[in-house]
């Protein structure tokens, strides 16, 4: 009985954790944004954590695009309730002019101050 007792403990510690790790993964929050780099052009991407993935791409360890375009400077970013949402969206405002993308930027500008 002791080594049944002792798998169906570490079968529960199991459980456990991967209830956790997606009570994790749902309370996650991703979101789209949209970065100026030094010669007027946007960068659309997506990230858990916008403050760190700006700092990257400052530091040339972000994209390939925004390593060669640095400095870059956060213009937009929308919050989207998961993963797939999120590179929905991202796909959407990569297909935008560039028109269209300094509207956007322009209508989220004015959303906040509101």
């Amino acid at each position: 009985m002791g080594a049944e007792q002792s798998r169906c403990a570490e079968e529960q510690k199991l459980k456990t954790k991967q209830r956790l790790a997606r009570r994790r993964k749902a309370k996650r929050r991703f979101f789209v944004y949209i970065v100026r780099c030094r010669d007027k052009s946007f960068y659309t991407g997506l990230t858990v954590d916008v403050e760190h993935r700006i700092k990257q791409h400052n530091q040339g360890r972000g994209a390939k695009y925004t390593a060669s375009h640095k400095p870059v400077k956060l213009v937009y970013q929308e919050a989207c309730s998961d993963l797939s949402a999120a590179m929905r969206r991202e796909l959407q405002i990569k297909r935008l002019t560039r028109a269209a993308k300094a509207e956007l930027i322009r209508m989220g500008r004015r959303r906040r101050r509101i």
